[in-house]
């Protein structure tokens, strides 16, 4: 997703997802909407109740801007119907948002699983929505945000790519070899100390993503 949005908010100077060879994804970070222990919220619905409530208190955190984290953030206040009600303040990274969080310098934040796991399971956070379509293995007791009407679901896969006019027979034979990697139990115990999953996904299946989230990313990168 970086790819994508690094190429159309101009931060980089070609269309990488256009001059790249895909090869496969394999692993997905998801994205969650997380408060501290403090707000005392523990749902999405409280969150909005306090910030309609007391429009113009709530800083909101995320990781980085015009990059698909930024997007997504901005996607999700609107989804919640809150967005001209909160600040927003990008961080340098997941680790800069959380420590902002931890210091009660802001009171939301999107971030990524891999950088709030180890803080939710020391009880300084608590995460309030997964950004997905459904809930996730890592925390099944996590309401998804397509389920609470918020159709918002990008996540940041991870994945492997080559220059631009490989040869088909090695991009396939590189992608069926990862493919067997990521069905291991080997490969998804190692995922699981990072708090990540398994998510193969061949090149044509991906690009066709890409493609539809790049018609989708238009407009907001637009704004």
């Amino acid at each position: 997703m970086d790819l994508i949005s690094y190429s159309m908010s101009g931060q980089a100077e070609v269309d990488l997802y256009k001059d790249l060879e895909y090869i496969c994804d394999v692993v997905t970070d998801y994205n969650l909407l997380c408060t501290s222990p403090d707000t005392g919220w523990t749902t999405a619905q409280e969150a909005i109740d306090y910030i309609n409530a007391n429009p113009g208190t709530v800083t909101v955190g995320c990781t980085g801007s015009n990059n698909v984290n930024y997007g997504t953030t901005m996607e999700l206040l609107k989804a919640m119907g809150v967005y001209d009600k909160v600040t927003i303040v990008p961080y340098d990274g997941g680790a800069a948002s959380e420590t902002a969080l931890q210091g009660n310098h802001i009171q939301l934040e999107v971030n990524s699983l891999a950088d709030t796991a180890s803080y939710i399971a020391a009880g300084t956070n608590v995460p309030l929505l997964v950004c997905n379509e459904e809930r996730i293995e890592a925390y099944p007791d996590l309401p998804c945000t397509v389920e609470n009407g918020f159709n918002v679901t990008y996540g940041k896969p991870r994945g492997f790519f080559a220059p631009k006019g490989t040869d088909q027979a090695i991009v396939d034979k590189l992608s069926a070899a990862i493919e067997k990697v990521t069905t291991t139990d080997e490969f998804a115990e190692t995922l699981a100390t990072y708090y990540a999953q398994p998510f193969y996904r061949n090149a044509s299946d991906t690009t066709t993503q890409d493609l539809a989230d790049v018609e989708e990313l238009k407009g907001l990168f637009a704004e």
